[in-house]
């Protein structure tokens, strides 16, 4: 693979054929029809066998498990490396290096990725290009849509929301913004450390540096908002 994916080579562990922005390329996996064999899940590190351990429901900790197996078979297309052999190191701003959590990375493969899931569905991004980062972000259209959310939003986000003209309008735009928020702090490898209200989506996307996707294009259901950042 040595950093390429071909457009049309399906994932092998049944989600979308990879699509490409520029240097980065993006996935879908449906989770409900990934099924992880043995051999795949001992590939989890006894940190992510015990963190999908103390989730509650048993779906959550399937989830949880075929979203890491289905990063590495991401990654490791990318990388053109086994997707056994990857040890994750992810990346936390408040935890640091080398946890379960945070950022994804991996020893020995540069490049930078991010993954994100919602209602079923795992979304994954990566570039193998020196010195560009990435950041992706899937949310359930209205999820942004509780009391107190526009103190969370820019200044220039708030005068745009004014100007959308329904209540399904402003609906999406929240969420929108929202999505877009969360693949800039992605990128950036802040989180919520950083706060939201000080990204304006607004010139990030007029800038091209974020980018709302089309769910038809992944295979998603509309119902879903989808944000790639990338600088």
């Amino acid at each position: 693979m040595n950093g390429r994916l071909s457009q049309s080579e399906p994932t092998a562990v049944g989600g979308s054929d990879v699509r490409w922005h520029g240097e980065v390329a993006v996935r879908a996996v449906r989770l409900d029809r990934f099924h992880p064999q043995p051999e795949e899940l001992s590939w989890l590190t006894p940190a992510e066998t015990g963190r999908a351990g103390r989730l509650v429901a048993l779906r959550d900790r399937r989830n949880f498990q075929r979203r890491r197996i289905a990063l590495r078979y991401f990654v490791a297309e990318l990388a053109g490396v086994s997707p056994g052999s990857l040890m994750p190191s992810y990346v936390c701003p408040v935890h640091g290096e080398g946890g379960d959590h945070g950022r994804p990375g991996f020893h020995g493969v540069p490049g930078s990725f991010s993954a994100t899931s919602s209602q079923g569905w795992a979304m994954m991004a990566g570039t193998m290009t020196a010195g560009l980062r990435v950041g992706v972000d899937c949310e359930r259209n209205g999820a942004a849509d509780f009391a107190g959310f526009t103190r969370l939003m820019h200044p220039a986000e708030q005068v745009a929301l004014v100007r959308c003209e329904t209540a399904a309008d402003r609906s999406r735009f929240r969420t929108e913004c929202w999505a877009a928020t969360e693949a800039w702090l992605k990128l950036r490898g802040t989180g919520l450390q950083e706060d939201p209200a000080a990204v304006d989506t607004v010139a990030l996307r007029s800038a091209g540096t974020v980018e709302l996707l089309d769910a038809a294009d992944y295979g998603l259901p509309e119902s879903l908002v989808l944000a790639l950042a990338v600088g």
